[in-house]
């Protein structure tokens, strides 16, 4: 079988109260949505080009999606979430195609460039890590840090292989994938008192 397997952990935001799509739903809208858009325009309005006739469309089309968005996350704080559920499943087309593209990339061991470092450091990475959990309480804060910057260099080094950089794909695409299914759910769910 592969080696690398996907871990399967339920997406977590710290914005997200349980049973409150109010609010998980307005993080979303504002994190993942709003504020990508207000940066693109913000980046755009900083640009020393002067507007040619494609890029004052553009703008007006980044501004409309705009008003859209912050639109919809007004429905959603009056708890109205047919707009939103529209745009989560929407949404949710793209990561699923890009995971259906990445994971037959997925080799088994042995079978892809760089494959002998990725599991020698995975190997190190989960030493580092018992390692850790044995001196807890033990080392102080800064000899703590040292072992934990070791294990994230591991960490980079593994994400440099293709196999790292296969599985931080897939792994980006599968929490934005849990995020919406997450949010999807909190929909779905009659509110609870």
């Amino acid at each position: 079988m592969f080696e690398g397997k996907l871990q399967q952990v339920p997406f977590q935001s710290p914005e997200q109260l349980p049973n409150d799509p109010i609010n998980a739903l307005t993080a979303y809208a504002d994190r993942r949505l709003l504020k990508p858009l207000r940066e693109h325009a913000s980046s755009r309005a900083m640009s020393s080009k002067p507007a040619g006739r494609l890029e004052v469309n553009e703008d007006e089309l980044i501004s409309k999606e705009i008003e859209h968005l912050e639109q919809m996350r007004q429905e959603v704080q009056q708890g109205n979430f047919s707009s939103i559920a529209t745009e989560l499943q929407a949404r949710r087309a793209e990561p699923e195609a890009r995971l259906a593209e990445l994971r037959p990339q997925l080799r088994p061991r042995g079978e892809m460039h760089g494959d002998d470092e990725y599991f020698a450091l995975k190997e190190e990475i989960l030493a580092g890590e018992r390692i850790r959990e044995k001196v807890t309480g033990v080392l102080d804060g800064t000899e703590l840090a040292w072992v934990a910057k070791s294990i994230e260099y591991r960490k980079d080094k593994q994400n440099e292989t293709a196999r790292g950089r296969l599985m931080g794909n897939i792994n980006r695409e599968q929490q934005t994938l849990d995020e919406i299914t997450s949010l999807q759910q909190l929909i779905s769910q009659p509110p609870k008192p």
